[in-house]
């Protein structure tokens, strides 16, 4: 069995995803984002300004 081991903080984390919201969501203003991240799927998932959804790559 290969493990494979990573590091983030939540701060980058953050980072990815408001990113990631200013690419999916061009012209909306970002008020707010929630993350949610998930290491086994190697992905970080948003919800920004209550109605908006995402994700990116970890």
């Amino acid at each position: 069995m290969v493990g494979i081991n990573f590091a983030f903080t939540e701060a980058d984390c953050l980072k990815k995803a408001q990113a990631q919201f200013k690419r999916d969501y061009k012209s909306v203003e970002l008020t707010g984002i929630s993350i949610y991240i998930k290491p086994k799927e190697r992905r970080i998932y948003y919800v920004a300004n209550g109605d908006k959804v995402g994700s990116t790559e970890l």
